[in-house]
């Protein structure tokens, strides 16, 4: 099963968006999917449904800094490593979801409003919204 999938799975199966894209890739950069699904819990819904930062963007960046964050004998040249994947990160996830934030990628639906999450299922934000950042967050990972 490819990693789109994985993740597409893990997000249909309640993990949030940033579970399920650190959880996809958990094995890869050292970590148990228990320790991926603690350190994602906060950051869905752009975190914890405050609209902000999208959680398969917050998810992605921790991806990127255990993948290149290690600082080895040159910890400078691993926080410029790290910030130089995130930012070609985060222009092309901006290119394939208008935005970063959560609230923009969910049509303006405001998760801790009483009604928000009802209306986020009403619209069908998990199938035209979420599952997509998710798999396009990946997608831009794998490549």
């Amino acid at each position: 099963m490819n990693k789109e999938k994985i993740g597409s799975n893990h997000f249909n199966s309640n993990k949030n968006c940033a579970q399920s894209v650190l959880m996809t890739f958990a094995d890869e950069i050292g970590i148990s999917a228990e320790q991926a699904f603690s350190l994602a819990a906060g950051f869905g819904g752009g975190i914890a449904g405050n609209g902000s930062v999208c959680g398969a963007v917050t998810g992605a960046i921790m991806v990127l800094a255990l993948k290149y964050g290690q600082p080895g004998k040159d910890p400078d040249a691993a926080k410029v490593r790290t910030a130089e994947k995130v930012n070609e990160f985060l222009d092309e996830f901006k290119k394939l979801n208008k935005s970063i934030n959560c609230r923009d990628i969910i049509h303006g639906i405001d998760l801790r409003s009483p009604d928000g999450p009802k209306k986020w299922t009403k619209q069908n934000m998990n199938e035209l919204a979420c599952t997509p950042a998710v798999i396009s967050a990946i997608k831009i990972i794998t490549e």
